[in-house]
């Protein structure tokens, strides 16, 4: 059958208008414009009336959700809608008719839904597999948006392709739909179809697995041996289990397990058993660990914070964080998280003061509006003050020479700073060899007047010559013959100065690129950039901002690895990417947790932290003690279940009484209302507990230091006693009293 008429060619109106889709903001007549220009859209495509209807019926279902959901579903729905009308008919009528179409659209997780988008066009295009999906398709039970399972046609069509026999991917597929005819199925789970659709698409677009490797991974998920030869598992709690543990096996890397002797459950927990201790852990391993860590918001963070802290060559780090995910995985962790036996620091604390442990491990959740009334505006960003933590007090950029940027933070004036940044660029001046390069240009410009009048010369001797010629005259020749030699000077001359100026040229060129990569020069650079972030402090405007970070940035060539050039790209990526208009309040709410992901991910879900799980292990190992020292626990703002703002807070001592401190807030760039929330927490609970509540940046100085005396971790990071600290004993000087 023929192809589709191409759309109409007046697209400009929908391009400009399509961008509603990136933001968050109701914009509620825009948004109805360009619905009306998709349902134009839908109108033009020559498809018979049914499909049409099928297409237009899922546009206003689009235009009822949420901004924040119909943005997802409505880019989506363009992009696939523009793929169809350069399908041909036949493929478009089948995707729409058998309704593959319509559950991808319905599909909870807009991720998911386009990575399998192209799979299904594929699948489509193939009048031959199509007939093979056909009676699959058709038998998933269930109505519109619940049929979901028909989708897994689309990862069996992907393995097909590389050579996996299409009849097993198909008896696989048709066993799955067989159990959904129980009322007690868990294929009637939507998260247990997802699950299986997002395995099978890991699995069919991994390149670590060969295709023998493919085929016999999927006979140990779904097949078992009956009678001398291999039919599909009978049993769907046993094909579930599988499916659970090759999730894991599949963020582990793990490329033995399609050949293992072991069953998958013993494989996986042999395989996680190599990168995290996990002696202690009875029962099922992959699914108290799908149940926990591999369906949280960072389903693979635990493995990459592992692989990192393995690097460390530290068993005693491995030895904490294998205890720790022992204890989440068993349910003990609370408990375990605040036992004394091997925490000097809550010993001390405890003694006579039980009643306060008890108030300190309490769960709070109070709504934002409630703690940030009175302050509202724009983010408190101080650059000085950034610049000075992560450079000065982080350490973020440990190696590098920072002689300038210290001096003009140690300066008391504003002349002493102009005098500090004037030797900067001087020195600049001096490592960009200006000297020598203006001799350079001195010469070339010598060199490009010895070109320009040898040149006019020799054009005027051609003249010459040229006239000469034509005269005819006998007593002209000797004339004629001297000009001729004197052309060919002239152009030997031109010659000989072109080719000097060419190499004055390049030794300027090399002289300019030998300064360039001078990492003297580099580093000089790198602090003048920071100079002129220290001079904005706190009144630079976000565009002002944004233009003295990518300065910052642009600079950054010799450190483009370090945590300060993480730092910087985060701040980059968090400034750009505030909103005219923020979320609700009411949306949000602010926590006192130590639930195990929050903390795991407190250094992730916000900008600016070096506890990130993807950071460097010498830094973000002291995370550890985050996770396992009851002394420590997280005061957050949350958006759903993701962490927007936060603190940690510290129950620590001073010699006679306990004390809490409040750390650093996240995010750098943090919105006044949340600043203004947490602060107000910290106050109440400090209230409540009975004890003073200190911060780096409070009204008074205290006047005693607070003492951390020891605790289950070997390494735990404090902004407030200078970064990375060992078992739990540093020191906080300096404390300040929020009153």
């Amino acid at each position: 059958m023929g192809n589709f008429s191409p759309l109409p060619s007046d697209l400009v109106k929908l391009s400009q208008i399509v961008q509603v889709f990136t933001t968050d903001e109701p914009e509620k007549e825009l948004r109805s414009q360009l619905f009306e220009e998709m349902a134009a859209l839908v109108k033009s495509l020559p498809l018979a009336d049914g499909h049409r209807k099928t297409i237009e019926d899922f546009r206003l279902k689009i235009s009822e959700l949420e901004p924040h959901v119909q943005n997802n579903a409505g880019l989506w729905f363009l992009a696939s809608v523009f793929t169809i009308s350069n399908m041909k008919t036949d493929a478009a009528q089948w995707m729409l008719g058998c309704g593959l179409w319509t559950e991808l659209g319905l599909l909870q997780d807009p991720s998911l839904r386009v990575r399998l988008s192209n799979g299904m066009y594929d699948l489509a295009a193939d009048e031959g597999s199509r007939e093979v999906w056909d009676a699959f398709i058709k038998s998933v039970r269930g109505t519109s948006g619940q049929r979901g399972l028909m989708l897994l046609a689309i990862p069996f069509y992907e393995l097909k392709k590389q050579g996996v026999a299409e009849d097993g991917l198909v008896k696989v597929a048709a066993g799955i739909s067989q159990f959904q005819t129980s009322r007690t199925s868990k294929f009637r789970d939507v998260y247990r179809v997802k699950l299986l659709l997002n395995i099978m698409h890991f699995f069919a677009q991994s390149g670590i697995y060969s295709p023998e490797l493919k085929r016999q991974g999927l006979e140990k998920i779904f097949f078992e041996k009956q009678e001398g030869h291999f039919e599909v598992i009978r049993h769907e709690e046993r094909i579930v289990k599988n499916v659970t543990a090759v999730k894991g096996l599949l963020q582990l890397q793990d490329l033995s397990w399609p050949i293992a002797d072991k069953d998958l459950d013993a494989q996986f927990r042999a395989s996680l058993g190599e990168l995290i201790p996990l002696e202690k852990l009875e029962g099922n391993a992959s699914e108290k660990y799908d149940e926990i860590f591999g369906t949280c918001r960072n389903p693979g963070g635990l493995l990459t914070y592992a692989a990192g802290l393995k690097t460390l060559n530290e068993p005693a780090v491995m030895q904490c964080l294998g205890e720790f995910t022992v204890s989440v995985l068993d349910g003990t962790f609370k408990s375990k998280r605040y036992d004394t036996a091997n925490n000097p620091h809550l010993a001390t604390i405890s003694t006579g003061n039980s009643d306060l442990i008890e108030k300190w491990k309490r769960e709070i959740t109070v709504g934002l509006e409630s703690l940030s009334s009175e302050a509202k505006g724009q983010n408190s960003l101080d650059l000085r003050e950034w610049i000075t933590n992560k450079l000065i007090t982080d350490n973020h950029l440990a190696d590098a020479d920072l002689s300038f940027v210290k001096k003009y933070l140690q300066a008391a004036t504003a002349d002493q700073r102009a005098e500090i940044f004037s030797d900067l660029v001087a020195k600049i001046k001096l490592a960009m060899k200006e000297e020598e390069k203006n001799a350079l240009r001195a010469q070339i410009n010598v060199q490009k007047g010895n070109n320009k009048k040898l040149t006019e010369d020799l054009s005027r001797k051609k003249k010459d010559v040229k006239t000469l010629g034509n005269s005819g005259q006998e007593a002209v020749k000797i004339r004629l013959e001297k000009l001729k030699n004197e052309v060919k000077a002239l152009e030997q001359d031109l010659s000989d100065s072109v080719k000097s100026l060419q190499r004055l040229d390049k030794d300027l060129k090399s002289l300019t690129q030998e300064a360039t990569e001078d990492p003297v020069l580099q580093n000089l650079n790198f602090q003048k950039a920071c100079l002129l972030s220290l001079k904005a402090g706190k009144d630079a405007d976000s565009p002002r901002v944004i233009k003295l970070l990518e300065d910052i940035n642009k600079a950054m060539k010799l450190y483009e690895n370090s945590e300060f050039a993480h730092d910087v790209k985060g701040l980059l990526e968090l400034v750009k990417s505030e909103k005219k208009t923020t979320k609700p309040e009411s949306a949000l709410k602010v926590v006192l947790t130590d639930d195990p992901i929050d903390l795991l991910l407190c250094g992730t879900d916000v900008s600016g932290s070096c506890q990130r799980l993807d950071g460097g292990p010498s830094l973000n190992k002291g995370l550890l003690g985050y996770l396992v020292d009851g002394k420590n626990r997280l005061l957050a703002i949350k958006d759903g279940n993701k962490i927007v703002s936060r603190c940690m807070l510290r129950l620590l001592w001073d010699g006679e009484k306990p004390v809490i401190f409040r750390e650093r807030l996240y995010p750098d760039s943090i919105p006044s209302e949340h600043q203004a929330a947490l602060n107000a927490l910290a106050k109440q609970i400090a209230q409540d507990l009975g004890v003073p509540l200190t911060s780096k940046d409070g009204e008074n100085r205290y006047g005693k230091d607070l003492e951390a005396l020891g605790g289950p971790a070997p390494y735990e990071y404090s902004d407030g006693s200078g970064g990375v600290q060992k078992s739990g004993v540093y020191t906080i000087k300096y404390a300040r009293q929020v009153d």
